[in-house]
Order: C-alpha cells, then sequence, then structure tokens
C-alpha cells in the first residue's frame, strides 16, 4: 500500500497516518499507515494521558452501595421488592415490578437480558409498545419484530432497562443505537468489548466518548475485529463528530444515512471489506474535514457532491476500484490540503479547476488511465510539495509552468506517454529533493541549472536523456531506464 505525508495544522495534528502516506512513498515503503486527527476529539492507539477518554470502562465490579442502572447477575437479598429487574428469581415474597430473566409461572421468559447479554424472550407492556414506538424513529416496524435481527435484539435490550419513554427518549434511542451497532457488527468476537451491554453507561463502553452532557460524540472501535455491515442506525448519533470504524472487516455498502451525521468531522472507514459506490448523500456533511475511504472495494464513480464539502482538508480514496472521471468540481474545496485518489481506474483529463486548489500540498493521482496533457494551471498550487502523476496515459509535454512551483519537494512523472525536452525551469525549484522523469519519450538532456539544485537528492531519467549510450554528456543521474 502506498502511503500519505501527514500535514500539522492548527486544528488538526497528526496522531494517525493517511497524511504520513506520501513521505512513505518516497521511501517506496507500502507496508503501514498512519492518521490526521485533533488530539483533543481523536482517540490514540496507545493509551495516553490526553487521548483516552474521560472515563475508563471498569473491569471490576463497582462498590458502590448504589443501585446500579443496569439487571443485577445476583438475587436480591433485601426483603422487599427489588425495583430493577433480576436475572434470577428474587427471594422477596413479594412480586418484582420488573421481569424477570428466569421462567414465569407460565414457562413463557420475559424480555431481560440473560447472564451472556443475549435477550431472552419478546416484551408485551404497556411500556415496552411505549419504547418501540419510539424506536420506530429510528428502524424499521420490520427489523424491530425480527427478533434474530441486530435491531430484534436491541429492542429486547432496552426494554429491560430501567429507562421510562416520555422520560428518557433520547437516551433510550442512543443505547439502542449502540446496542444495534454492536450486533450487526459481531460485538461477541470483538478483540475489546469492555463495558459493552454491561452495567456501565454508555459513555464508559470500549470506543465510545460522550460529552458533558452524556450524549455520544465519538464511535471509534478501529481495529477491533468488527465484521458483518454498518447499520443505517449510526446515522441518527445526531451529534457524532468522530466515527472511526478503520481496520476491521466491516463488508456491504456505506449506508446513505451517514449523510445525516450534521456534526461529523472526522470519517474514517478505511481498510476495510466495503463495498459499492461512495453515497451522495456525505456531500451533506458541511463540517467535514477528513474523508478517509481508502482501501476497500468501493466502485462507481466520485460523487461530483463531494465538491460541496467546504471543510474538508484530507480526501483519501485510494487503493478501490473507482472509475469515470475526476470531478471538476473537487477543484472548489478552498480547504483542501491532501488529495489522494491513486491506485483505482479513474478515466478521462486532470481537470484544469484543481489548480484553483490554494491550500493543496499534495497531489497523487498515479496509477490511474489518466490521460491527456498536465494542465498548465497546476503550476499555481503554489503550496504544492509533492506531484505525483506517474503511471497514468499522459501525453503532451512537461508544462514550464511547474517551474513555478517553489515549494515542490517530490516530483514524479515516470511511466506516461510524455514527449518534447525537460523544461529549463525546473531548475528554479529550489528546494526539489526527488525528480523521476524516466520511461516516457523525452528527447534531449538535462539542463545544469535541474543538475546543480542544491537539494536534489535523486534524479531518474531515461538513459538517453541522462547522456549513457548517447552523445549528450550530461549525466546527473542517480539512475536510468
Amino acid at each position: 500500500m502506498k502511503l500519505s505525508i501527514a500535514i500539522l495544522s492548527a486544528s488538526i495534528s497528526p496522531t494517525w497516518g493517511n497524511l504520513f502516506q506520501l513521505e512513505q512513498k518516497i521511501k517506496k515503503s507500502k507496508s503501514s499507515k498512519t492518521k490526521t486527527v485533533s488530539p483533543s476529539l481523536m482517540p490514540s492507539l496507545t493509551p495516553s494521558s490526553s487521548g483516552q477518554p474521560s472515563s475508563e470502562p471498569s473491569v471490576t465490579p463497582s462498590e458502590s452501595a448504589q443501585p446500579s442502572s443496569m439487571p443485577s447477575l445476583v438475587p436480591s437479598e433485601s426483603s422487599q421488592p427489588s425495583s430493577m429487574p433480576s436475572l434470577v428469581p428474587s427471594e422477596s415474597s413479594q412480586p418484582s415490578s420488573m421481569p424477570s430473566g428466569a421462567p414465569s409461572a407460565s414457562g413463557e421468559p420475559s424480555g431481560a437480558p440473560s447472564a451472556s447479554g443475549e435477550p431472552s424472550g419478546a416484551p408485551s407492556s404497556t411500556r415496552d409498545k411505549s419504547m418501540k414506538s419510539l424506536l420506530l424513529t429510528v428502524s424499521s416496524e420490520y427489523a424491530l419484530n425480527n427478533k434474530g435481527s441486530p435491531q430484534g435484539k436491541a429492542f429486547l435490550w432496552v426494554t429491560a432497562s430501567p429507562l421510562q419513554p416520555g422520560e428518557d427518549n433520547a437516551q433510550i434511542i442512543q443505547q439502542y443505537i449502540l446496542v444495534v451497532f454492536y450486533y450487526a457488527t459481531g460485538g461477541d468476537g470483538w478483540t475489546n468489548g469492555n463495558g459493552w451491554l454491561g452495567s456501565e453507561t454508555e459513555c464508559d463502553w470500549f470506543g465510545v466518548d460522550c460529552n458533558g452532557s452524556g450524549v455520544v460524540t465519538q464511535l471509534y472501535p478501529f481495529g477491533n475485529n468488527l465484521v458483518g455491515s454498518i447499520p443505517s442506525e449510526a446515522g441518527s448519533l445526531d451529534s457524532l463528530v468522530n466515527l472511526d470504524l478503520d481496520t476491521n472487516q466491516l463488508t456491504g455498502a456505506i449506508p446513505t444515512e451517514l449523510g445525516e451525521l450534521g456534526s461529523l468531522k472526522y470519517l474514517f472507514l478505511f481498510d476495510n471489506k466495503l463495498s459499492g459506490g461512495i453515497p451522495t448523500e456525505l456531500g451533506e456533511l458541511v463540517n467535514l474535514v477528513n474523508l478517509d475511504l481508502d482501501t476497500n472495494q468501493l466502485t462507481g464513480e466520485i460523487p461530483t457532491e463531494l465538491g460541496e464539502l467546504g471543510s474538508l482538508k484530507y480526501l483519501f480514496l485510494f487503493d478501490n476500484k473507482l472509475s469515470g472521471g475526476i470531478p471538476t468540481e473537487l477543484g472548489g474545496l478552498g480547504s483542501l490540503q491532501i488529495l489522494g485518489l491513486y491506485n483505482n481506474t479513474l478515466t478521462g483529463e486532470i481537470p484544469a479547476e484543481l489548480g484553483g486548489l490554494g491550500s493543496l500540498l499534495n497531489l497523487d493521482l498515479d496509477t490511474n488511465q489518466l490521460t491527456g496533457g498536465i494542465p498548465t494551471e497546476l503550476g499555481e498550487l503554489g503550496s504544492l510539495k509533492y506531484l505525483f502523476l506517474f503511471d497514468n496515459k499522459l501525453s503532451g509535454g512537461i508544462p514550464t509552468e511547474l517551474g513555478e512551483l517553489v515549494n515542490l519537494v517530490n516530483l514524479r512523472l515516470y511511466e506516461n506517454q510524455l514527449s518534447g525536452v525537460i523544461p529549463t525551469e525546473l531548475g528554479g525549484l529550489g528546494i526539489l529533493q526527488y525528480l523521476y522523469l524516466d520511461t516516457n519519450q523525452l528527447t534531449g538532456g538535462i539542463d545544469d541549472g535541474i543538475c546543480e539544485l542544491p537539494f536534489l537528492y535523486y534524479l531518474k531519467a531515461d538513459c538517453t536523456v541522462c547522456g549513457f549510450n548517447s552523445t549528450n554528456t550530461t549525466n546527473c543521474c542517480n539512475d536510468c531506464e
């Protein structure tokens, strides 16, 4: 896998790696990846004082004398009826006001979870009917009625909680969505499921973080052996800022409902097995800063609607099976710093509109099937450091305007069908370190001004251009083809 360079900004600091990828590509490494996130919002890969959620999930029972908010696994020693559901028969002589996990006199199980976390029966009370009416706002009736579905299991789970419809609607829906997510992604097989479906508040569940009001703002069980598909209900976590499900085994399509997450800033779904197209609805995420869908099996065209993401800084769609052209609308992303579209099957010409990306630092379009010439407008990208256009079918000459990219560090144009001479203007790239021009149809030699660039570390071109096996005596190449 090819990698991207990390870009530091005032609001986002690099703790993960798609932003290191371009730097690693310089070293021709394809083995690791990190991400760019905000340390105040995003989890770190290892525990740290700043990257962990505010409350760690407990692995031992609470010593508090107060009753827990979830069903108890042992009988109550009180002679009074318990106000909480018990999973075994109460020793009280009075009937319990909540369902018990043990068989009733009729032999029918109640709706409370069993000790294993699995629901043991169907609810039937007026309260449960009210609960169902509430949950129909986020799930279909068919899914709720299907006891074997993630939604059906989650429905039975929340009916066993002490929360009351009408009083705790927001928390009921929040817990329900998270439990649906747990069952839909194979929660029983997760690498780390600390706290999930236990007595702790959902804000203490592994990979979940909440704000001061107990509202979920982050869901980040990345690298946690998630399987199955992303449930559409995740799109109802209205306050979600960070959704990080990368480096798992998720399959199926990206739910269109994710486009309803109006507060979302970070969407990391890379390194899974997701298929289908990129939903056009993602273009409605106006606060999105980082969209990372790389290394999946996504197909179809890049939605033009992504050009409406005015806050977007990082767009990673590489290592998929995307086809069609590069939307000209992407040229309107004025905040974009990295555009990584490499290793797809994109066709057509490079849009001249990309020359309007004034904040762009890295443009990586290599390993596609792009044709036509290199737009002269790319010479207007004054902040550009990395320009990778290799392994396409580009033709025509190398624009002299590329000599105006005074911040360029790495220029790779090899394995195309470029012709003509190497512009002497490239000698104006004062901090250029890497120049790859080989496997083209270039003629002439390499100007002394290029050979004498003070920071040039590696130059590769065709052997005739470099001066090997020809009458051209210029020879400042490190390697040639």
